[in-house]
C-alpha cells in the first residue's frame, strides 16, 4: 500500500524492490511530515531526508520530505537511486551523508529487519544527531567493574515503572518509587554517572517508539494507542 502523502510512482519500481521492506518503511515515513509535533516539539523533517538501503546494497530508497520552497507545504516525495551514492557501508547499521545538498540519515537494512525496525532507527538517530544539542554532553562507554547493586536496583525500578504504565495504578507506582529512593540514596554516584546518558538514549528511544507508532496508526492516533 501506497502512503496517500507520498508521490509514489508505482510503475517506475521493479516490483522486487516494492516488495523490500526498505521500501515499505519509506512509504510508512510520510506520517512524520504531517505531524512531526506529535512525535517531539520542534522535531520537523522539512530539511531532511532518509535513505533506506535493501539488503542487496546495490538500491536505496530515498525518502525526502522538506518543501520545493520555503513557503510551500510539505510534500514527500520517494525514488530510487544506487546505493553506491550514498558511499561505503558504515560499521553500524545507519551514517549522516549530504545528499543532493540535503542531511541525510542512511538505514542500512538486512534480512531479518522489518519496515518498523528501519523507521524506528531512523527516528532514533536523527533525533540523537539533529535534536539534542541542547540536553548537553553523556558519558558513554563501558565501565568495569560494573556496581553489581546499582544494575539490580535499576533492574527492579524498570519492572516496577513498566508495570505502573501498564496497570495505572497508584500502589504499582508507589513500588516503582521505593526502588528510586533506594538507588538514588544507595548509589548516587551511580545515578550521577548515567544521567547524562538516561537522557538522550531514554528522549531518543521515546521519540522513536512514538515516531514509528504514528507511521503505522496516522497522526489522528489517540495518545494512549501510540504508548500502547
Amino acid at each position: 500500500m501506497y502512503s496517500a502523502h507520498a508521490q509514489v510512482p508505482p510503475e517506475d519500481v521493479p516490483l522486487a524492490t516494492q516488495q523490500s521492506e526498505a521500501f515499505k518503511a519509506a512509504t510508512r515515513f510520510s506520517a512524520l511530515a504531517t505531524c512531526p509535533d506529535r512525535v517531539w516539539p520542534g522535531f520537523t523533517w522539512r530539511d531532511a531526508q532518509v535513505a533506506f538501503v535493501t539488503p542487496t546494497r546495490t538500491q536505496a530508497v530515498l525518502w525526502d520530505g522538506h518543501p520545493v520552497s520555503p513557503n510551500t507545504p510539505s510534500t514527500p516525495r520517494i525514488t530510487v537511486i544506487s546505493a553506491a551514492e550514498l558511499g561505503s557501508p558504515p560499521a553500524a547499521s545507519f551514517g549522516f551523508v549530504r545528499y543532493r545538498e540535503t542531511p541525510t540519515v542512511v538505514i542500512w537494512s538486512t534480512d531479518q529487519h522489518h519496515a518498523a525496525d528501519l523507521v524506528e532507527l531512523a527516528i532514533h538517530e536523527t533525533f540523537h544527531e539533529r535534536h539534542q544539542a541542547s540536553m548537553g554532553p553523556s558519558d558513554r562507554g563501558e565501565r568495569y567493574p560494573e556496581d553489581w547493586e546499582a544494575r539490580y536496583l535499576r533492574h527492579e525500578l524498570l519492572l516496577a515503572l513498566t508495570k505502573a504504565f501498564d496497570t495505572r495504578k497508584s500502589g504499582d507506582l508507589r513500588v516503582a518509587a521505593h526502588w528510586w529512593h533506594r538507588l538514588a540514596s544507595e548509589r548516587p554516584s551511580d545515578v550521577d554517572s548515567t544521567r547524562g546518558i538516561d537522557l538522550r538514549e531514554g528522549t531518543a528511544e521515546y521519540v522513536g517508539k512514538v515516531g514509528t507508532a504514528l507511521t503505522e496508526l496516522g497522526c489522528t492516533a489517540r495518545p494512549e494507542d501510540l504508548l500502547h
